[in-house]
This record gives structure tokens, C-alpha cells and sequence, in this order.
């Protein structure tokens, strides 16, 4: 039954990512509640997607201290796997969390251009 389970679970992730192109977490607590090794399997799977490799945006604001921890954890856990261009971090200047609220301009054009490169 643990075999089914896990083969259903990496089933789903790769119907998940056969669907996603980007992921940009806005909600630190949640990341910060996964396992190292869960995101570690979730990359190494969107790293081996037909589609091309997931593209990973951290944000977080410069005095939101969750945020800079998700932001370590995804260099981290992702920066061993995805390629190099796979993955972009920004720190917002002054902004807390989340730091949309605080900068939502410049939030969203740094979004734009992750979404939409020149």
C-alpha cells in the first residue's frame, strides 16, 4: 500500500507539472512546512518534464525573516537541481510580508519579467 501511495503521489506531481511552467510561493509557511527531501524529488521531476524545466521565483521582502528562510531553502533545494536559469530570487528593499502589499509595483514587475522575459 505504501508503494501504491508513493506511486500515486509522483503521478500527481508529474500531472502538476506537465501543467506548470512557473512557480512563484507566496505563502513562506507553507514551503517552509515541506520536507527538504519532498522539494528535492518535486525539482528533480520538473527538471525531467518533456515541457522543459519548472522556473522557480522566490520573492520575499527584505524584513520578512520567513521569507529570506523560504528564499534560502529554494536556493538551496532547487539550486542543486534545476539549471541555473531555471531560478530567480529577488529581495524587496524595505518590504515585509507579504512584500506585495508593500511594493506592489515594483512586485509586479519583477513578476512581469519572470513571466514574460525579453
Amino acid at each position: 500500500a505504501i508503494v501504491t501511495g508513493i506511486n500515486q503521489q509522483e503521478k500527481e506531481q508529474k500531472q502538476l507539472l506537465s501543467m506548470m511552467k512557473g512557480w512563484i510561493p507566496v505563502a513562506p509557511g507553507s514551503v517552509l512546512s515541506l520536507q527538504t527531501k519532498t522539494l528535492k524529488e518535486f525539482f528533480s521531476l520538473a527538471a525531467k518534464q518533456e515541457n522543459g524545466s519548472l522556473s522557480v521565483l522566490a520573492i520575499n521582502g527584505s524584513k520578512d525573516s520567513n521569507g529570506a528562510k523560504v528564499t534560502k531553502l529554494l536556493v538551496e533545494t532547487a539550486g542543486e537541481v534545476l539549471p541555473a536559469n531555471h531560478f530567480q530570487q529577488f529581495e524587496q528593499e524595505g518590504a515585509g510580508h507579504p512584500s506585495y502589499l508593500d511594493k506592489p509595483d515594483e512586485f509586479v514587475e519583477v513578476v512581469r519579467s519572470f513571466v514574460l522575459p525579453q
